[in-house]
């Protein structure tokens, strides 16, 4: 969670299908499958170590030279599940 502008608190998190509308998780467009719905839900979420968000290798680091796009497979539009809780 993240506390933004006038105390509002949002929650790191993409979307639970990629811009062609396919789930995530059973990879079929238009998905909404309780099941998926709650695996979704279940899931916390935190910045990408590899490129800070930016989804491109370093680019948090170097803005000039950031070509290459994000080498984490788990990396999500810059996020990455957090596996901290329980683990």
């Amino acid at each position: 969670m993240i506390t933004g502008a006038g105390g509002v608190v949002e929650s790191l998190r993409p979307s639970r299908v990629n811009p062609a509308g396919v789930c995530r998780y059973c990879l079929r467009p238009g998905c909404v499958d309780v099941s998926c719905v709650e695996m979704y839900e279940a899931t916390a979420w935190t910045v990408c170590v590899v490129c800070g968000g930016t989804e491109y290798v370093n680019g948090h680091l170097d803005r000039e030279d950031a070509g290459e796009r994000c080498s984490s497979s788990r990396c999500y539009g810059g996020l990455v599940m957090w596996l901290g809780k329980g683990a």
